[in-house]
């Protein structure tokens, strides 16, 4: 660290780390009394092109950086790390463990909501309120999803239904 005047060092902490403009920093660390704005403007301009200040004011910046970059990751490595200890911790209680690996498991996006459907769905009710065009294009929408999976047997009844709704035959 270059060594600066008082008043330079607090100019500096000023700009930095309290966001002023330079003018601002300039009156808060100057004695500015007497000074026409257009002298403190010259002056603050003149001190942040000293490359002594810029330089201090750059650190200043790059240690805020830094300790914002620490922080962020802190906190997820550090609750990454918290939580384990909790859901491996003897001494916790269960919906302490069960609460600590909800947590982890969403942090990585283990987390999967499911949907339960009760009662049927009356699929010919569906089909009659379709156009043909409809049909077709559900039949193979429906194809494409799913034709290598367990619901193959029912897409391929559904198909029939819409291709013999269309007058195709099927045996």
């Amino acid at each position: 660290m270059v060594k600066l005047t008082a008043k330079q060092q607090r100019f500096a902490e000023l700009v930095a780390l309290e966001g002023m403009t330079q003018a601002d920093a300039y009156r808060a660390a100057y004695a500015t009394g007497n000074m026409k704005p257009e002298t403190i403007w010259a002056r603050a301009s003149e001190l942040m092109a000293d490359r002594k200040v810029s330089g201090r004011v750059a650190e200043l910046r790059a240690e805020i950086q830094d300790k914002a970059v620490e922080k962020e990751l802190w906190s997820r490595v550090d609750s990454i790390g918290v939580l384990k200890e909790i859901a491996t911790n003897q001494e916790a209680r269960g919906n302490e463990k069960v609460s600590a690996v909800k947590e982890l498991n969403a942090m990585h996006g283990f987390s999967v909501t499911k949907v339960e459907h009760s009662g049927t769905i009356a699929a010919q009710e569906v089909l009659a309120n379709l156009t043909p065009g409809q049909m077709v294009r559900a039949s193979l929408a429906l194809l494409r999803k799913h034709s290598n999976g367990p619901e193959r047997a029912e897409i391929v009844e559904f198909a029939q239904q819409v291709m013999e709704g269309e007058g195709f035959a099927f045996d």
